[in-house]
């Protein structure tokens, strides 16, 4: 059911007892008595405490968790719908657990409750009054329950804890009483004009967890569920109709009173608070109904092809930050603004220098240049990416992202302790490693980078183990 249609039916409801009223036959005037049932019912009990060997079903071996009940209750119907009804019950209750606490309770109750008595099948089959002799039923309330209990270990009768007694010789019945919340279902049956049968089931919360007399109680209250058969007695010679031309009529006026809480975008803002009635399908919105705009550049979520961009930066209307120059490197975090046509930059949108010196190596004769990015350093005899080098692999991954074309040689180095040989594989693993690193986490083509080793032919320092030369390098490739 939709928002709008469960705001009404809630508030016609609440409404119905004071505004729908009821009819009786024209020829006769309506009594007290007319309107009056009563009726006894009993049945099974079945406690949920702390005390209880399983959460669904009942135990009985050793000792049974079932208990009997009685009841009288007493309804007046204030229409064909609505009612105030009381309770009497009175019953006994029992738990048991062997596995855990091994111990089990005995125990007795009385109760009593006030409680709105709802009849299902004329509140939703208007037209269906008096056209069947079953009807379904429902019950809520508040009330009271007084009990007494006592708990026992299951290897002998001696007394663990009680509630209700003054002492563990159980002289004195003193009671435990607590507040209890009756909420029932039932189906009648009309059996004659006046006597009708009925099956009815209810949980009964208490607000208390002693009903188990348990001494140390956990976070969740007690209840307990009365399952029965009743008959009762309607003192009234005609059945009870309701004007259903008038429920109608109310509820369609309390239907435009709210017409302001639907939803006609959907977005789960009622259209009486919702500043953008027109909101996208699927759209995330604030509370105000307006879609949700994430980094606040003007342009919602479901629109924003770059959901951060930088504070105060102008973007486009697909909310990509403007670039002038066209170099991959949004304006807000361009330091050369007016980087010539097609040339490379790094991530700060500053150009790459392809001339000058080459770094005097093997590579010199391939004609590869200096890349001016970020050199990635290893600890003594390790090939490992360490997290201190994420800033620098990141500056190397915008600069590969912000120039499509610019292809990478990985050139790794080792430090001057160990032989010639074993540095070469050890510098040529840590340049598989950064390449790797680009290829799993930032999603760079490896075809557009290469590896080369220098062991430890091209250290830097003259000290030994300097981890300067325990390095990779980059170097601009064809």
């Amino acid at each position: 059911m939709k928002f709008k249609s469960q705001l009404v039916v809630g508030l016609a409801l609440v409404t119905g007892l004071n505004t729908v009223s009821a009819q009786v036959d024209t020829t006769k005037k309506s009594s007290f008595l007319d309107r009056l049932t009563i009726g006894v019912n009993g049945g099974a009990i079945l406690t949920y405490t702390d005390i209880k060997q399983y959460y669904v079903g009942l135990a009985s071996q050793f000792h049974s968790e079932l208990g009997g009940g009685l009841g009288i209750n007493t309804t007046y119907a204030f229409n064909s719908v609505f009612g105030i009804q009381g309770q009497f019950n009175g019953g006994n209750v029992h738990g048991s657990n062997r596995d855990v606490d091994k111990k089990y309770f005995d125990g007795d109750f009385y109760e009593g409750s006030l409680n709105l008595h709802v009849n299902l099948n004329n509140l939703l089959f208007p037209a269906r009054i008096n056209k069947t002799k079953f009807s379904t039923y429902g019950y809520v309330g508040l009330g009271w329950n007084t009990f007494r209990c006592v708990l026992r270990n299951l290897a002998g009768d001696g007394v663990v804890y009680y509630q209700g007694y003054n002492s563990p010789t159980l002289s004195l019945d003193k009671r435990t009483t607590e507040w209890v919340m009756p909420l029932g279902l039932g189906i009648k049956y009309q059996a004659t004009e006046h006597i009708a049968l009925s099956i009815e089931t209810s949980f009964r919360f208490m607000n208390s967890d002693k009903l188990d007399a348990t001494k140390v109680h956990n976070s969740s209250n007690d209840f307990y569920q009365y399952s029965n058969f009743g008959v009762s007695y309607n003192f009234g010679a005609k059945k009870q109709v309701t004007d259903v031309s008038q429920l109608a009529d109310k509820i369609a006026t309390v239907s435009e009173m709210i017409d302001g809480f639907g939803d006609k975008d959907a977005d789960g803002v009622a259209d009486k608070y919702d500043k953008d009635n027109n909101t996208v399908a699927g759209a995330k919105t604030y509370g105000d109904g307006t879609a949700m705009d994430t980094d606040g550049d003007g342009v919602p979520d479901y629109m924003d092809q770059e959901k951060f961009s930088a504070n105060g930066a102008k973007v486009s209307g697909n909310g990509v930050e403007v670039d002038a120059d066209g170099d991959g490197v949004g304006d807000s975090r361009d330091l050369e603004p007016n980087t010539a046509k097609g040339a490379q930059v790094d991530a700060k949108g500053v150009t790459i220098q392809t001339g000058g010196p080459m770094v005097a190596s093997k590579t010199d004769a391939a004609g590869y240049q200096p890349s001016g990015l970020p050199s990635i350093y290893f600890q003594m005899n390790s090939s490992v990416v360490e997290y201190n080098n994420y800033p620098g692999m990141t500056t190397i991954a915008q600069a590969l992202k912000a120039n499509a074309k610019l292809k990478l040689v990985v050139v790794g180095h080792a430090d001057n302790v160990g032989s010639a040989e074993y540095n070469k594989k050890l510098a040529l693993k840590r340049s598989e490693a950064v390449v790797s690193h680009l290829v799993k986490v930032y999603g760079i083509d490896k075809a557009r980078l290469s590896t080369d080793s220098k062991g430890s032919g091209d250290v830097l320092t003259k000290g030994k183990g300097s981890i300067v030369d325990r390095r990779v390098d980059f170097l601009i490739g064809k």
